[in-house]
């Protein structure tokens, strides 16, 4: 599933444009469900890689923390904490990535600029959620098997913040 999805990934970020969603993610599939999978090493860190150009991590950085929070951090802390929240969230979806069989929409839900994708990869259900800014599709949260990724760390982050403190925060999302 790992090659599966670092080719999905990197497939996003090369048909980015003025394309439907629509277009955009049957294209992006079948080329995906083409692959074979792996299970090396190698491929985790190449999926966080090219994940990467496709997050938008500031936004999911921001939506985590939420505006009360987020408005009480300087300048220095907001980028140490987007730093510290980059190699979190990473750790987060990948560990969620289980085997899979063939990736497919199930469902495609369009709100203004947003969008909710729904796959379906074997047994297990994916919800991705992105918007289009600038003819460029981006992914601001993602949902596995309804674990979803903001609320999970909003919860554990934004509790810590509000009880402990900064400091204390980010020493726990350094471990």
């Amino acid at each position: 599933m790992f090659k599966q999805l670092f080719i999905f990934f990197v497939i996003l970020t090369n048909i980015q444009g003025s394309v439907t969603i629509e277009t955009f993610l049957d294209k992006t599939l079948k080329k995906v469900n083409k692959q074979i999978t792996t299970k090396e090493k190698q491929k985790e860190k190449k999926i966080v890689e090219e994940v990467g150009k496709i997050i938008d991590y500031k936004l999911m950085g921001k939506l985590t923390l939420g505006k009360k929070v987020w408005k009480q951090l300087n300048k220095e802390e907001k980028e140490q904490y987007q730093k510290s929240f980059r190699k979190v969230a990473n750790k987060d979806y990948v560990k969620y990535l289980i085997k899979a069989d063939k990736i497919t929409v199930s469902r495609i839900i369009k709100k203004g600029k947003k969008y909710l994708i729904k796959f379906v990869s074997g047994e297990y259900k994916i919800n991705v959620y992105m918007y289009k800014r600038n003819n460029e599709y981006k992914i601001y949260n993602i949902a596995i098997e309804g674990i979803n990724i903001i609320k999970v760390l909003s919860e554990k982050y934004r509790y810590v913040y509000m009880t402990k403190g900064y400091k204390t925060m980010m020493d726990i999302m350094s471990k």
